[in-house]
């Protein structure tokens, strides 16, 4: 009998190269280099973190998909959404080197910072279905994982060259020529992955959309499988936003790591959750991905532990922990929402779970903010504590955390009923 032909697989394939793509923008505007940025300009390390946590607010804006229409093709909105939101982070890289007074300079990069992961966070849900219209459901974890390899493995290769050459740059003291180097790569890697959203296959896919937005919108907040979901992306986001935004300071600043160093360490994590994707998505093709997020959130819980201790080495053993976590999480937390929201459902479920998420990221990294600013102004000094940095504390906060997202989702979510394919 002769084979289906597979339609979709250019497509997977362009698909993981535009994740790639992707990636390489997030790590050229991930904490440490906005904070590189950020330090140009005179921002301070408090400041810095909370503009670090502008992606999760960012993912609020996600509810703003529910408005759009998802019978009319959505490549087109997509591609030009993502080329102003990427041409925003690449203008970030600018504005170190226009001579302008500091305060411009600094209401400049929010705006840009702002801008740039508001757009990136609008067509994410439509997207989100759009890919997974790509593969068969029980391969969604092991194509994630494809995605995740592919984007780690050449990211190694990438982090390497972009810390060695800010360094290499900045011993010449030629800093503002690093940032032009960064500008000119960001806009290469925008135009790349433009072309390649623009050769991916899409087929019409099952829409509500002609019902009221008003109607759209109820229906995804009081189905009960959404709510039930939503404590797992409240307490996950929380573990993340009261910790991670402050590390990019904490290397560079406190510990001392030239950005070379945080490109070795960057690299490491990448080698590592390369290693652990694969595994870890065909668990949760095979088992559940509630047993895959256990495992991550374990990793999670023992990372920021460590890194509560304080030094180089507890830091880059975090890291690597850090790194089996998202190998994890990234793939998990995504496909629980297709292995338990109805498919007619799941575009305002997945609007829903990111925005509410989202806030509650940028809002904890806002209470936390006060903990870092006391610290640094008492010179590293906490109650009894006198020479203790406040990414120490705040990791005992998310290392708190993670232990109740683990609790979660082995009492609530796990007991879910799946949906039948």
């Amino acid at each position: 009998m002769e084979q289906k032909k597979d339609v979709y697989k250019k497509s997977r394939v362009l698909y993981i190269i535009s994740a790639t793509l992707e990636y390489f923008i997030s790590i050229l505007t991930g904490t440490a280099y906005l904070a590189k940025i950020a330090g140009s300009i005179g921002i301070s390390d408090g400041t810095i973190g909370v503009l670090s946590s502008f992606t999760a607010l960012g993912c609020a804006f996600q509810i703003v998909s529910l408005a759009m229409r998802t019978d009319r093709a959505v490549k087109p909105r997509a591609l030009t959404i993502n080329l102003i939101n990427q041409l925003c982070f690449t203008l970030l890289y600018v504005i170190p080197v226009v001579d302008l007074p500091k305060d411009i300079k600094t209401l400049l990069f929010t705006a840009l910072l702002l801008c740039g992961n508001i757009l990136l966070n609008v067509p994410f849900s439509l997207k989100a279905t759009w890919s997974k219209s790509l593969v068969e459901d029980k391969r969604r974890g092991i194509f994630a994982a494809s995605c995740e390899i592919t984007s780690l493995v050449s990211g190694m290769v990438f982090t390497t060259v972009a810390g060695r050459m800010i360094d290499s740059f900045e011993a010449k003291g030629n800093q503002a020529g690093a940032f032009a180097v960064c500008a000119v790569t960001l806009l290469v890697l925008t135009v790349s992955h433009a072309l390649c959203l623009l050769f991916i296959r899409e087929d019409k896919l099952p829409s509500d959309s002609e019902k009221p937005i008003a109607e759209r919108l109820k229906g995804a907040i009081t189905d009960r499988t959404t709510l039930l979901l939503l404590p797992l992306f409240v307490l996950w986001n929380a573990t993340q936003y009261v910790t991670i935004p402050f590390f990019g300071t904490y290397q560079i600043n406190d510990l001392g790591f030239s950005m070379t160093a945080v490109s070795l360490i960057s690299v490491g994590y990448a080698l590592i959750r390369a290693l652990a994707s694969a595994p870890l998505g065909m668990l949760g093709d095979k088992r559940s991905f509630v047993t895959s997020m256990s495992l991550s959130l374990v990793a999670m819980t023992v990372g920021l532990t460590v890194n509560s201790l304080g030094g180089k080495v507890s830091h880059i053993i975090f890291y690597i922990l850090y790194a089996v976590t998202l190998a994890g999480m990234n793939s998990g937390i995504m496909n629980v929402i297709f292995d338990y929201v109805d498919r007619e459902k799941r575009n305002g479920a997945v609007a829903i779970l990111y925005t509410v998420g989202g806030l509650v990221g940028f809002a904890a990294t806002l209470a936390v903010k006060p903990i870092v600013d006391y610290v640094q102004k008492n010179g590293n000094s906490f109650l009894f504590f006198d020479h203790i940095y406040a990414q120490q504390i705040l990791s005992i906060l998310g290392a708190a955390l993670a232990l109740a997202t683990l609790a979660y989702i082995n009492t609530v979510v796990k007991r879910l009923d799946k949906v039948e394919y």
